[in-house]
C-alpha cells in the first residue's frame, strides 16, 4: 500500500512551492515491517526561491513520515545545483548511503 500526499505552499492564491510525499508499506523484517517514505519533485518557483519554502515543506514531510512510523526517508532529485544539495544536506539528507538507478519508461531506448 502506498499513501501519497502533495504538500503545497500557497502565497496570494498561487503555488510557490510543492513536493510529493509517498509512504510505502514495507515487509522487511530487519525494520520490523515499518514503512518508509520517499520525497520527490521538490519544486519552488524561481521568484520564490531562497526564501525557506522548500525547507518548510521538507520539515513537514519529515514530520509526516515520522508520524507514520517510517524508519527512513529517501529523497530523489535530478537537480545538480549546489544550493539544492546544500539545502538537502542541511535538512539531514546524505547522498553517500544508497545509490539510485533510474529507468525512463517513456524513452525509446
Amino acid at each position: 500500500m502506498v499513501d501519497y500526499e502533495k504538500l503545497v505552499i500557497f502565497r496570494q492564491g498561487q503555488i510557490v512551492s510543492s513536493l510529493n510525499l509517498y509512504v510505502l508499506n514495507n515487509d522487511d523484517e530487519a525494520h520490523d515491517g515499518r514503512p518508509f517514505a520517499v520525497i520527490e519533485n521538490v519544486r519552488t518557483y524561481e521568484r520564490f526561491q531562497n526564501q525557506g519554502y522548500a525547507q518548510q515543506l521538507l520539515r513537514e514531510a519529515i514530520d509526516k513520515a515520522r508520524a507514520s512510523g517510517c524508519y527512513k526517508v529517501m529523497l530523489a532529485t535530478s537537480s545538480t545545483k549546489a544550493n539544492v544539495d546544500h539545502l538537502y544536506r542541511k535538512m539531514g539528507f546524505s547522498d553517500s548511503v544508497k545509490r539510485c538507478f533510474y529507468l525512463n519508461l517513456e524513452s525509446d531506448g
